[in-house]
């Protein structure tokens, strides 16, 4: 306010004092080329919170995005076979029992099957031992999981508990989702042979 009253008082005051045409020239550009200055100040300051804005909201959805992904800890394909093989060979030596469960949803709407699988995939993550067990993606509709050190009983208990939040988060029933169970035993000398559901 105080720079925009200033000139307009210099812009009157070479009129109001009759100045040569020269004086009243000289203080009208002078006047123009403060206000250009003014407007050119203040769309680059009005630029520069824009940007800055943009800045704090890309920086937040890149931080959101990078703690769900480190918190998620879903494996790709190749680190899932990586780590999976080291932890059968583990399992092997301690002589235990566990379980690979394969989901599929290939007969899932393709327009929903992106969405169904993030999904699918987060609970799985938080239904199954994030420090013990292996979550990993196949491939764009199906994912498997490794339980390790796992009976019959603890297999089903958990199964039943991934399931039960699906139904109780989607509009899905265990139906809507190929399942595929793989036995795998070191207890003792047994053949591993898939259990379809």
């Amino acid at each position: 306010i105080y720079i925009f009253a200033t000139s307009f008082i210099n812009l009157i005051k070479p009129f109001a004092l009759r100045y040569g045409i020269s004086l009243q020239a000289s203080a009208l550009a002078a006047h123009i080329a403060i206000i250009a200055n003014i407007s050119i100040a203040y769309a680059f300051i009005y630029c520069i919170k824009k940007i800055d804005a943009e800045n704090m909201t890309l920086k937040t959805q890149i931080k959101n995005m990078l703690d769900y992904v480190g918190s998620t800890k879903l494996l790709t394909k190749q680190e899932y076979e990586e780590r999976k093989t080291m932890l059968i060979k583990a399992m092997q030596r301690r002589k235990e029992k566990g379980f690979e469960i394969f989901f599929s949803i290939k007969n899932i709407n393709f327009k929903i099957r992106d969405t169904v699988f993030d999904r699918l995939t987060y609970y799985a993550l938080k239904n199954f031992r994030n420090d013990y067990d292996l979550v990993g993606k196949l491939d764009d509709y199906c994912f498997s999981v490794l339980l390790q050190n796992t009976d019959d009983h603890g297999m089903n208990i958990a199964l039943k508990r991934y399931f039960d939040m699906v139904g109780n988060h989607m509009d899905l029933s265990k139906e809507d989702i190929e399942t595929k169970i793989t036995p795998i035993d070191y207890t003792e000398k047994t053949k591993e042979e898939p259990v379809f559901s």
